[in-house]
């Protein structure tokens, strides 16, 4: 069995809120800031990962 220093993953701190400007979702990943949007043609489009982060954020009530 593998121990956690082992193991090839880590936890990094994740902050995510939704900009209702522009329809982005924001992240703080370890002090370093980014965002997502849900246009695949757009540098920042991930519509698979801003998807379920859109989904996180409406079930923690923070978008309607």
């Amino acid at each position: 069995m593998k121990t956690e220093s082992d193991k090839k993953t880590i936890s990094v701190p994740l902050n995510v809120w939704y900009h209702e400007e522009n329809g982005d979702i924001r992240m703080n990943l370890g002090g370093k800031l980014t965002s997502v949007n849900n246009k695949p043609e757009s540098k920042r489009g991930n519509p698979s990962l801003y998807g379920i982060l859109e989904e996180h954020l409406r079930k923690a009530g923070k978008i309607d």
